[in-house]
């Protein structure tokens, strides 16, 4: 939408080999961004856990983290390029922690 961009994930997750059986869970994922420069965007970002996917846990015992986050791309010597983003995510259940730093790195060669 013009310069904001809207993203958003659903997660199945399933540990196959795993003691005991690994049951099937269902998380979440979202961001909501302003491409303001390509060095430096700003928005929100939101994840979850909640419980498994044909079992929800109980509100409480889920967790739902949301909070402001940075992204961006900064081109380095010859072609490559790093393209990064960072969160500080608030706590928004009992089952999830108070806060949390989310740092994603990636370096394009």
């Amino acid at each position: 939408f013009g310069l904001w961009q809207l993203n958003g994930n659903l997660l199945f997750e399933k540990h196959y080999d795993a003691t005991p059986k690994g049951v099937t869970e269902m998380g979440y994922q979202w961001q909501v961004k302003y491409r303001w420069r390509p060095a430096l965007e700003f928005g929100l970002q939101g994840l979850g856990n909640l419980g498994e996917w044909n079992d929800w846990n109980t509100h409480d015992n889920q967790d739902h983290k949301a909070g402001p986050a940075l992204f961006g791309k900064l081109n380095l010597a010859g072609h490559q390029t790093l393209r990064y983003n960072a969160a500080w995510l608030f706590g928004l259940t009992h089952g999830a922690p108070d806060h949390t730093f989310r740092l994603q790195a990636e370096i394009e060669f």
